[in-house]
């Protein structure tokens, strides 16, 4: 990704190495300031280090000490020179092997404790010094290991990164690695220098990709290769197919290699590494899995479904949609998932506020808008036509797209008409009070047209459709829910899945779960087995142990968000540990497993946890609080006004696993519950400040400002400013009834009623004009929902 020159630095005459790129070709700079971030903050003397960066036309690079010795891979061509040998009897200058591989276990224990995962480690990114300690030199895969991430965000499939002849299997699926995928990579490198070839070759990359997911190792010792046994073994637990079956951590390789005669370096006698726990795999939802993949066959078959998941918090909804959505990314299902929150409650008494109307479609509009602009004008008239009009809306980038803007201004015209139309007069015949078919009020000729786009789009394939946090979605959202028919779903292939929490869904969200044709899951909290499995998982165990096991069960009640913090927070404080031997214990050895002093609530456990994280990071973290469930990064490093590099300070919380990233640049939290205890423990006058603060920013911040005015009018209410928050309820409620969400509109203008300030005394007073003109929306509101 990236070119190394040899240089000197112009202040101290030191040699270093200098990295840049030469063009800014996709990836390649994001990569190398992830790069330089990552380098930035890691002090060990197994990781280069960096001596200066900057900026150089636009192009970032940076300057690292140049270090002397040769790489790994030019350490195993000395050993076998250029022709690998056709057959070995035993592995040459076997104890300076060892060695140097138990000193490269330090380093990436290290890295690893810190939450990073390498994803590209091969012989040519380590460098041997003459001394024989290896240092760790690329980072341009780096990525932050999010080990356990409570409230996993939607996130399908990935990327595929790394060098395919040290790829791990969960690399080559496009699957989340962590540290495991690291430590395959360095059974490869292992077996390479002990046989002068990788394990899997092949004539092509896809050949040995397909080995590194089909074939089994053959032990060193059937080979006819004289190693120990132990070694074999250490060899077939590193390159074990799934990261549950293989060795959890770089200190157990290293204890290994240990015992086996590899020296010790500084490194491993120095720094501690700090102690981490693994995500967990899906486990207790096997059935539920059967019964997606159920609807997943139906739909590539071309019949559809509504299924709305529901169950309380943290008990791992949007981790069984994610799973799914993968699987059908994998089918070949065009797979596009929509958030229905905007602005995020911030207290657990709060009302929700709602996002913009169809918010959680923008996805959709959005896939929509870049399929014309991919295929052209004729696409655009058959996948939108005159109906682009009305959808753009709700979606303004579809009034771009080729052909809409050549629509006939007398067409435009009616198209609009009939909206406002619609607008004005809302009820029409054959519409229920509930608001089914809600979207033909605003289309053409009462044609339905968002299910007429999907069905367009359907065409081209199978369309997964997951949208997450229903229970707080928009009326309107709710209403084209609502007038999603059976037999428009049979025939065709749209898969809606709608994932709610129980203890939150409002009564017409629960009419839509209820309804017929609807299929309603409802998950359960995990049974014991369950919780084990988790532990399993998190700990690299076969099994847990069984006291922790119990008290873990107990505490947690099953619920799996709180089975992982209970673990992570018992790993972090260092009250739980792993010894030499692998064994996780409490520091005192005759400590018993089942009484870690550990709060019994999550409540607690959550404060307890932000109250352990770094200083630099509590004004971040407090004002992201305060921002809502999402986020722009660049709008919350504006507003924190300290002393400390906003990206790192982000970075330390996303390996804190607090926040993580989301799409177009945006943060949120992992969980509603952190930003919940966050928001909690703030004392009321610093709430008011940041919410006025955000309120003030956001005012001119860039962006869809009619999308932006509840977000506005949440803030000024917060902090305490009732003229401003009804200016932008007013606005909000505007706008709502433009898009004919008229529960959102009636929600909008009742609020700025009650939050008005001013007691008109006169009757032609402009505030008793104001307040009648917000009475007659709220009538027309009111109307237009019969």
């Amino acid at each position: 990704m990236g070119v190394v020159y040899a240089a000197e630095h112009a202040e101290t005459g030191r040699r270093v190495a200098l990295k840049t790129v030469r063009l800014a070709a996709e990836g390649a700079v994001p990569s190398l300031r992830r790069e330089i971030l990552a380098l930035g903050r890691v002090d060990h003397p197994g990781v280069v280090k960096i001596v200066d960066e900057g900026l150089s036309e636009g192009m970032p690079w940076y300057a690292m000490e140049l270090l002397p010795g040769r790489t790994l891979r030019e350490y195993n061509d000395d050993i076998w020179g250029t022709q690998r040998p056709a057959g070995i009897c035993e592995p040459p200058h076997l104890p300076r092997t060892l060695a140097l591989y138990r000193r490269l276990c330090a380093p990436l224990s290290f890295l690893h404790g810190q939450g990073f995962v390498l994803r590209d480690l091969t012989p040519a990114n380590v460098v041997v010094r003459p001394d024989g300690t290896p240092v760790l030199v690329d980072f341009g895969l780096a990525a932050q290991l999010r080990a356990v991430e409570g409230r996993d965000r939607l996130h399908v499939g990935g990327s595929l990164v790394g060098t395919c002849a040290y790829m791990a299997p969960e690399q080559i699926c496009g699957e989340t690695g962590d540290a495991r995928a690291d430590l395959y990579s360095l059974g490869c490198m292992l077996h390479e220098s002990l046989t002068g070839e990788p394990p899997f070759a092949g004539g092509s990359a896809v050949d040995v990709l397909q080995r590194h997911l089909e074939d089994v190792p053959v032990p060193l010792s059937q080979r006819g290769i004289a190693v120990p046994a132990e070694l074999d073994a250490l060899l077939l637990g590193l390159l074990a197919k799934r990261p549950s079956d293989r060795i959890g951590y770089a200190s157990d390789v290293a204890a290994v290699l240990g015992e086996l005669g590899g020296e010790a370096g500084d490194g491993e006698l120095g720094l501690r590494a700090r102690g981490y726990v693994y995500r967990p795999r899906l486990v207790g939802r096997a059935h539920w899995l059967r019964t997606f993949d159920g609807f997943l066959r139906k739909l590539c078959d071309g019949i559809g479904a509504l299924v709305l998941l529901g169950g309380e918090s943290g008990v791992g909804k949007t981790r069984l949609a994610s799973e799914f959505a993968t699987r059908a990314r994998r089918a070949g299902v065009r797979v596009l998932v929509g958030d229905c929150g905007l602005v995020g409650a911030t207290g657990a008494s709060d009302v929700h506020q709602t996002a913009a109307a169809l918010h959680p479609f923008r996805p959709f509009l959005q896939e929509v808008a870049d399929v014309c602009r991919g295929l052209g004008p004729d696409e655009s008239e058959h996948l939108l036509g005159p109906r682009g009009a009305v959808l753009a809306v709700y979606e303004a980038s579809l009034a771009s797209v080729p052909g809409q803007f050549a629509l006939a201004a007398d067409e435009g015209c009616r198209l609009h008409g009939q909206m406002d139309m619609a607008r004005r007069s809302p009820v029409r015949r054959g519409a229920s009070a509930g608001g089914r078919g809600r979207l033909a009020w605003v289309g053409l000729e009462q044609r339905p047209v968002l299910s007429e786009t999907m069905a367009a789009l359907a065409e081209k394939g199978p369309v997964l459709l997951v949208l997450d946090d229903l229970q707080w979605a928009d009326e309107l959202s709710l209403s084209f829910l609502q007038s999603l028919s059976s037999d428009f779903l049979a025939a065709h292939p749209i898969l809606i899945i709608g994932v709610y929490r129980s203890d939150e869904a409002g009564d017409r969200l629960l009419d839509i779960v209820h309804a017929t044709g609807a299929h309603a899951i409802t998950l359960d909290r995990l049974a014991r087995e369950g919780v084990g499995a988790m532990m399993s998982d998190m700990l690299a165990l076969s099994r847990p142990p069984a006291d922790l096991l119990g008290v873990v069960a107990t505490e947690s009640e099953g619920i799996p968000f709180f089975v992982a913090e209970y673990l992570r927070a018992a790993v972090d404080e260092g009250l739980l540990i792993r010894d030499r031997a692998g064994r996780w214990r409490q520091p005192s050895a005759d400590a018993p497993l089942d009484r870690l002093p550990l709060p019994g609530t999550l409540q607690e456990l959550l404060e307890r946890r932000l109250a352990h994280l770094p200083a630099p990071t509590t004004p971040f973290v407090e004002m992201a609080a305060c921002l809502g469930r999402e986020f722009d990064a660049e709008l919350l490093f504006a507003l924190v006004r300290e002393d400390v590099d906003g990206a790192i300070a982000v970075q330390q919380l996303i390996q804190r696993c607090v926040l993580e990233e989301s799409a177009g640049g945006r943060f949120r939290f992992v969980h509603d519950k952190l930003r919940e205890a966050t928001y909690a423990v703030i004392p009321p006058e610093q709430r008011r400040e940041l919410h006025r603060r955000a309120a003030v920013m956001l005012e001119g911040w860039p962006g869809d400002t009619p999308r932006s005015y509840p977000l506005l009018a949440h803030h000024w209410t917060r902090a305490g400013v009732p003229a401003k928050a009804v200016e932008y309820l007013e606005k909000a409620g505007g706008w709502a009834l433009a898009s004919a969400a008229y529960r959102d509109a009636a929600d909008f203008f009742s609020r700025a009623l009650e939050l008005d300030p001013c007691t008109p005394l006169l009757p032609r007073s402009g505030a008793t004009l104001r307040r009648a003109r917000w009475e007659r929306h709220l009538g027309e509101a009111v109307w237009g929902l019969g």
